[in-house]
């Protein structure tokens, strides 16, 4: 599946989408959060990522906020997420969707969050970050994961450092693994434990 002439995903059986980061998050969510029962995902893209985790957390109930309509029906029809029994896709905006959850029928927490929210090449802009953090906080549970898939510009690591200052500042901790890109930029798999 491309978005403005980039590659955001493979189907998941596709060997290029086990190179990528969709099963490095996934292993991410397995190591960090083993026994996670419910999954946010922020961004569908061509659910990847989903199917990763799926397999891995057989029983977790998996809800995932996709904004493109046209998405959600590739992502049925050509990438089989319709074949995943433990996923509810909301078609909203993320940042309505954490604002309040309950208007969505949403009032469980998550034992893991995965914002993977790109069009074409880069992460969304998001309208206020310090905000953003604090809502994903609240929505998850003690000792939870919250996990972010962001693409920095080769050598940007100022701004990688600044984005993990960030991160730490509000969840206390952050860890990162990096996907080395084979265009102009690398994806880093930032992640933090909620104590």
């Amino acid at each position: 599946m491309t978005s403005e002439g980039i590659t955001q995903s493979y189907y998941y059986k596709n060997p290029l989408a086990k190179e990528g980061y969709w099963k490095k998050a996934a292993n991410i969510v397995k190591a960090q959060a083993p026994n996670a029962q419910n999954i946010l995902f922020l961004g569908l893209g061509g659910g990847t990522a989903v199917h990763y985790v799926s397999k891995d957390n057989p029983n977790a109930k998996l809800v995932c906020i996709e904004i493109d309509e046209a998405v959600i029906e590739a992502c049925q029809k050509y990438f089989d997420t319709d074949k995943i029994n433990s996923l509810r896709i909301i078609n909203a905006d993320a940042f309505e969707f954490l604002t309040d959850p309950q208007k969505f029928g949403i009032s469980t927490s998550f034992d893991a969050i995965f914002a993977d929210l790109f069009r074409g090449l880069f992460f969304v802009k998001i309208p206020d970050f310090d905000l953003f953090l604090k809502q994903l906080k609240s929505l998850t549970n003690k000792n939870g994961l919250i996990l972010f898939n962001y693409t920095f510009k080769k050598g940007d690591e100022a701004g990688v450092q600044d984005f993990m200052q960030k991160i730490k500042e509000v969840f206390g901790n952050a860890e990162s693994e990096i996907l080395r890109g084979r265009i102009e930029t690398d994806n880093h798999l930032i992640y933090s434990l909620i104590k």
